[in-house]
């Protein structure tokens, strides 16, 4: 049995969000009378994103935004769902899994949003996924193919930003002392990974090296340097 929890009515559209009484599985249903229904699952929960009913796209129709989650053997993992309202209902895009808390910002200003995703390809892979670093990742619309796509290299500045704020919070050396002085190489390794992956998705590879040079000296620098790259490198978010 499942319980109607909101309800939208865009043009010939109705959107509707359920769940079943436990609020832990939801339904997300896209109707209209000349069209198949849509349907997306979420597993544990969802959200509808306030956005839905606006045109993020700029393509001049109305959108919904629809984040399901499920759980992983990285834990709690969401993915974006796109689709636009126009003539008939077309899906945007359905993006590979990220960390849940998905959003929309402008970050070069250009008045059409862009969505940003965390992504979750180094967690457990050094450390705890506790100390593991997300690093988040700009995908732009793409008028000509109709979808969103990353491209986290054209907004330097934006994770320039990003490398210099997570310097100014901490002493990063000291820190990097004192957890190899106790034997905690795996922290080590996600704290200055904390610092290399703003500069590496910002296309700023030389500098991303810079400070992996500048901040991890051990033995097998080399080899944490060819892991790193190969995850890089693999993600479905650096494509």
């Amino acid at each position: 049995i499942f319980n109607l929890q909101r309800e939208w009515f865009i043009g010939k559209y109705a959107v509707r969000y359920w769940s079943d009484p436990t609020l832990t599985y939801s339904v997300l249903t896209i109707e209209s009378a000349d069209q198949p229904r849509v349907q997306i699952d979420s597993f544990i929960g969802g959200t509808v994103s306030d956005l839905t009913g606006t045109d993020v796209t700029g393509e001049g129709n109305p959108d919904v935004i629809f984040e399901m989650s499920y759980g992983g053997a990285t834990g709690l993992s969401c993915s974006v769902h796109v689709y636009d309202l126009g003539p008939t209902i077309t899906k945007i895009i359905e993006t590979a899994t990220a960390a849940c808390g998905a959003r929309f910002a402008d970050p070069n200003y250009d008045g059409v949003p862009e969505l940003i995703v965390a992504d979750t390809t180094y967690k457990y892979q050094f450390c705890s996924g506790a100390e593991s670093p997300l690093v988040e990742v700009i995908m732009a619309y793409d008028r000509f193919g109709r979808t969103y796509r990353p491209q986290s290299a054209l907004y330097p500045s934006y994770y320039r930003a990003q490398a210099e704020a997570y310097l100014a919070q901490t002493d990063l050396s000291a820190q990097i002392v004192a957890l190899s002085e106790g034997g905690q190489i795996e922290s080590v390794k996600c704290r200055v990974l904390g610092l290399v992956l703003p500069y590496l998705y910002g296309g700023m590879r030389s500098e991303a090296w810079s400070a992996f040079n500048q901040y991890y000296r051990y033995p097998d620098a080399a080899s944490f340097r060819s892991q790193i790259e190969t995850l890089f490198n693999n993600s479905p978010f650096c494509k």
